[in-house]
């Protein structure tokens, strides 16, 4: 089972990597005897191919039939065929189709003659004969070739669990961190948009305060106001009764001389809109005067006191 996945995983891989990793030893031909390599051996793990002088060969029927264990049938049959006595050969079995008939192949090889391939040298996966179909392993089962096969697939398989979720991974982080950049970016961005807007309201809500209250402003204080009509009134006139309404100031005066006074008010550069509410009466009876604001605080006098 371990050298049929090893073959699996050896035929899948290309053939540097899979001899790399011992999963495709390099055949070697042995000389007969088994004492030394015909050839270059290379450093990476051997298979051994004894020569046909060293190996017996014997083919067993099979008789027909479900559950037929050829390993069983060949045990039970060994007396028949092995030259010599069971401890002093090494053998091993495969399955050859003929036609309809199923044979058991038995390879034996004497047990010296192994030995001495074994010490022949080199990183030793296995021991076989060369041949077309399936052939022999006379290391099928020993412990330390299996688990050296099996070592070489879990590397093989523990390198892969570890290189190949690694471009993933590596493209994930890196798209995780191109996503919280940009999102950084958008945040900062959305910031910006929202002060500017905060801004744009607010300018928004000054220009209409600006717009409606724009000339009241720039009118002057009330102060000022009630010092210029005061150095504007002549002395012989008599304020009755003062009124602000919105842009202008509504007056009552008596006085013996009506145009005068209109004509006092009108020099000063904040009243010169100044004129009669209605024609003033005759007989020094009490008359009106408008005096509209002209809304230039500059035109406020400084000369005298307001009596």
């Amino acid at each position: 089972m371990i050298d049929g996945l090893a073959e699996a995983v050896a035929a899948a891989l290309p053939r540097p990597m899979a001899r790399y990793l011992g999963l495709s030893p390099q055949p070697v031909q042995l000389a007969p005897g088994g004492m030394s390599v015909v050839g270059r051996a290379g450093h990476g793990p051997l298979t051994l191919l004894l020569d046909s002088q060293d190996v017996y060969t014997v083919d067993l029927p099979i008789p027909r039939g479900i559950g037929i264990d050829p390993w069983k049938q060949a045990a039970m049959l060994a007396h028949r065929y092995m030259p010599l006595k069971p401890e002093l050969l090494a053998w091993d079995l495969v399955t050859v189709r003929e036609g309809n008939d199923v044979i058991a192949r038995i390879s034996m090889v004497r047990r010296s003659v192994l030995a001495a391939a074994l010490h022949a040298g080199g990183r030793i996966a296995s021991v076989t004969t060369a041949g077309p179909g399936p052939q022999p392993q006379f290391l099928r089962l020993d412990v330390m070739r299996l688990r050296r096969r099996l070592g070489r697939m879990l590397a093989l398989l523990t390198v892969a669990a570890v290189v190949l979720p690694l471009p993933p991974l590596l493209a994930a982080w890196t798209l995780d961190q191109q996503t919280a950049h940009m999102e950084q970016k958008l945040k900062t961005l959305a910031d910006e948009v929202k002060a500017v807007r905060q801004l744009r309201e607010r300018a928004e809500v000054l220009d209409a305060v600006l717009s409606r209250d724009s000339d009241a402003l720039v009118q002057p204080s009330r102060r000022q106001l009630l010092d210029e009509v005061a150095r504007a009134l002549p002395d012989d006139a008599w304020l009755q009764e003062l009124s602000l309404h919105g842009g202008e100031m509504v007056l009552q005066v008596r006085a013996a001389d009506p145009q005068a006074v209109l004509t006092r008010f009108q020099e000063v550069p904040l009243f010169s809109r100044a004129h009669f509410l209605a024609p003033p009466g005759p007989n020094g009876a009490a008359f009106g005067l408008v005096l509209p604001i002209s809304g230039d605080s500059s035109a406020v006098g400084t000369r005298g006191e307001a009596r």
